[in-house]
């Protein structure tokens, strides 16, 4: 297995269908979802000739790491629903590739357990903010005391989007996402009905901030506007994201918004990007129009539940060695030469 296809194929038969579909699915009528890939595909690279290329460098530096490309792994929550390993299968590959991984805040492991496994490929912790601040702070101090090298806040996560699949298969990942549901005494903090904060604001941001010397970085940002008002309250970095389609259909796509982004900000911030990345010329894209490394998800989960922790490592080796083919092919011999003249399209 060597495409995405193949993966997600192979998934659909080693998975339950409630499973599987919990992974493939997104809001409403999966428009955001599809747009997130139609989009990427109306993008066209424009490869440059005659550069006199024998070889690429993907390396490059986000966020205060050293990076041997700039390839991330998404935040997943509920892991062990794929394998029983879980999130420590997923740390193991990404310790042995050096492609960080950002853990979820409902993981199926703890944050602890999973950086153990990381060794010393650098670790993120992405945020959910609770209906108590004292949880919320403890786990941003847990994940610095566990050497994690950023936070990274989800805000487009009032409520959950509505996914009929999920609706129809009566899905619950219950019991399968509550690693780190526990406070600074180890007491079990679900007694404390934690729900997740709806009305999270700009104020969250400004209290995160104090709470914590790590980057900062928000992933859910499709608005210029919401990106520079980012800039301007000195976060760190913003994924460019919708979410994979799951939270709002009809929603603009990652990839649309990213240029727009890119041209508000100068290149004054951190920019990832997540939604629809399956392929090196996909990465290739993001950066051109801005992306300093891009966040992949559905990929290593279809991977992870087929072949465990050396399928997760074998799909990232694949798109690695993808991204270096379209790289040469393309005529750019680095990372940091990736701009807007090699690429057209609607973004």
């Amino acid at each position: 297995m060597c495409l995405f296809s193949d993966w997600e194929s192979a998934a659909s038969k080693a998975l339950s269908k409630e499973n599987f579909d919990y992974v493939q699915e997104a809001a409403g009528d999966e428009l955001t979802s599809k747009d997130n890939r139609s989009d990427l595909d109306r993008c066209k690279i424009i490869p440059r000739i005659l550069r006199g290329i024998a070889g690429v460098d993907t390396s490059t530096s986000v966020l205060g790491m050293n990076l041997p490309s700039p390839i991330m792994l998404a935040p997943v929550g509920g892991q062990e629903l794929f394998d029983a390993g879980g999130e420590l299968s997923v740390a193991k590959a990404s310790s042995r590739l050096g492609i960080p991984m950002v853990v979820s805040t409902v993981s199926s492991y703890s944050l602890e357990s999973i950086s153990s496994q990381l060794g010393n490929t650098d670790g993120i912790f992405q945020l959910y903010m609770f209906n108590d601040d004292e949880f919320n702070r403890s786990l941003v101090e847990r994940a610095e005391n566990s050497g994690y090298k950023s936070i990274i806040f989800t805000v487009d996560g009032p409520t959950i989007g509505r996914r009929p699949r999920s609706i129809k298969n009566g899905f619950s990942n219950e019991g399968h996402t509550s690693g780190n549901m526990f406070g600074k005494n180890n007491e079990k903090a679900l007694g404390k009905q934690l729900k997740l904060k709806c009305d999270i604001s700009w104020s969250d941001v400004d209290k995160l901030r104090e709470w914590t010397s790590l980057p900062v970085v928000l992933k859910g940002i499709v608005s210029p506007l919401d990106a520079t008002e980012a800039m301007d309250r000195g976060v760190d970095g913003i994924v460019v994201s919708n979410h994979g389609g799951r939270q709002l259909d009809g929603a603009i796509s990652s990839i649309s918004a990213l240029g727009t982004i890119n041209r508000a900000t100068k290149g004054e911030i951190t920019i990832l990007l997540d939604g629809g990345i399956r392929s090196g010329s996909d990465i290739l894209k993001a950066l051109c129009l801005g992306a300093d490394a891009v966040l992949i998800g559905r990929l290593y989960v279809y991977a992870l539940s087929v072949a465990g922790s050396k399928g997760v490592e074998k799909a990232l080796v694949d798109l690695l060695s993808d991204l270096q083919i379209s790289m040469l092919n393309s005529g750019i011999s680095s990372v940091k030469e990736a701009d807007p003249s090699y690429i057209t399209g609607p973004a």
